[in-house]
């Protein structure tokens, strides 16, 4: 169906992976049936495109034949998400891996890596509630025990409690031991030699490489169109924005009947204005922890100090990001990653960031948020001796843009404050 609407035949394929969720399960006829198929639609190489796909250390530890399957039938990434090293954590989680031991992980690794991949990622978590019997954190030896596995790359993901089964557990974890896992485990990484820019959670030991899959790194960096296929996926253009059946219901029915009539299962398709487009491509590159300059203006034609003269020159003057002429980057500095969602907030369309603005009151009663930062405090602590403020929603137009610059520049301290993230897509192929 995607090959006869976006004529395929004529598309180069620059990346593809193949997850979230675990791929593995599937029978390895499956996914050489996949691999065949994207071979036929679009103009592939997989010498020179790298194609990923995730698994879990139960799969790669029982199942040696799929890991090298895999690698026959040319994918040459591949990712493990062992997410804790600290097995009866993983039991609390109810994951697979719950009566894992260390000889069970390393039977995994060494699977994976005489099936003959040199380019493996493992997934690491944190953010789970300390248990109170406890006095050591057990994270940074879950990020020392996989430093010791040798992988190339190591991705560290914060755990999302909003929707899991885990959710009732959220407020046990506070944002300032987050924030000390994450630069302890960065600290801990960078010593041993993987290295990330800021912001950006994924580290590598491999030279010039950015530890994410081809699909991820032009996605990323230079904003090219991707599709998404299975359920809930997301697929981007330059002027259009979708997510498939499921994204809400995560029920699989309904996308699989779609097919069977031939139908794109789409559930949500927008058409996205020029502002909107610049606000998604200037997002997700945050996944990078900065924006590509060079990218931004092939895709715009316009450079980001002429669409965002304010905003770039609150972040650097401020010290929450940099002008990296070298690389030709914007890239968030450790003060900016404190307040990582509100930096990310000020690249939204002036709609958005307007309504965000007025969505809740009380914000002259916060202290500059910059200078909390900087002294160590919370940016959301109330000025001394001033009353609770009162949280309101003002109704605003979606179409009213901020009315100046000169307010732009006011209303920045307070969007910094604020916490925002934007989705990622699971199972994608970039296309150029």
């Amino acid at each position: 169906m995607y090959s006869e609407l976006l004529n395929t035949n004529e598309k180069k394929l620059v990346g593809f992976d193949i997850g979230g969720g675990t791929p593995s399960m599937a029978k390895i006829e499956a996914i050489h049936q996949l691999m065949k198929r994207v071979e036929s639609k679009f103009q592939t190489n997989w010498n020179t495109t790298e194609v990923s796909i995730e698994t879990t250390p139960k799969i790669a530890a029982a199942e040696p034949e799929k890991m090298k399957a895999y690698y026959d039938m040319g994918i040459r990434r591949i990712s493990m998400g062992l997410q804790t090293t600290d097995f009866r954590q993983a039991k609390e989680m109810n994951r697979d891996d719950a009566n894992a031991s260390a000889d069970y992980i390393y039977r995994a690794v060494t699977n994976i890596r005489d099936a003959g991949f040199k380019s493996f990622n493992i997934d690491l978590m944190y953010g789970f509630p300390l248990r109170a019997s406890r006095t050591d954190d057990p994270w940074l030896k879950t990020v020392q025990d996989t430093i010791n596995l040798g992988p190339e790359h190591i991705t560290l993901y914060r755990m999302r409690y909003k929707g899991t089964l885990m959710a009732h557990l959220a407020d046990r974890v506070k944002l300032d031991q987050v924030n000390r896992q994450e630069g302890a485990a960065r600290r801990l990484l960078n010593a041993s030699g993987y290295i990330g820019l800021t912001g950006k959670n994924t580290f590598s030991r491999a030279e010039d490489n950015s530890g994410c899959s081809d699909y991820l790194d032009k996605r990323v960096r230079k904003a090219v169109p991707y599709i998404g296929i299975g359920l809930g996926a997301q697929s981007f253009s330059h002027h259009t924005l979708s997510y498939n059946l499921g994204a809400v219901t995560k029920k699989l029915q309904q996308y699989i009947r779609s097919v069977e009539l031939n139908r794109i299962p789409v559930q949500d398709l927008y058409h996205l204005s020029r502002p909107a487009a610049i606000a998604k491509m200037a997002s997700v590159s945050f996944y990078y922890g900065g924006i590509d300059l060079v990218a931004f203006k092939e895709c715009f034609h316009v450079s980001i100090n002429e669409l965002f003269p304010s905003e770039v020159k609150f972040v650097t003057d401020h010290g929450l990001m940099t002008l990296d002429e070298e690389h030709q980057r914007l890239q968030m500095t450790s003060l900016g990653k404190q307040c990582f969602g509100g930096v990310v907030a000020l690249f939204y369309s002036p709609a958005v960031k307007n309504h965000i603005l007025h969505l809740q009151g009380g914000e002259e009663f916060l202290v500059d948020s910059v200078k909390a930062l900087k002294e160590g405090h919370s940016p959301f602590q109330p000025i001394p001796e001033t009353p609770a403020p009162i949280r309101r929603r003002i109704a605003t137009t979606s179409s009213s843009p901020l009315t100046s610059s000169v307010q732009s520049i006011i209303s920045i301290p307070q969007m910094v404050t604020s916490s925002f993230s934007q989705p990622l897509s699971t199972s994608s192929m970039s296309t150029s």
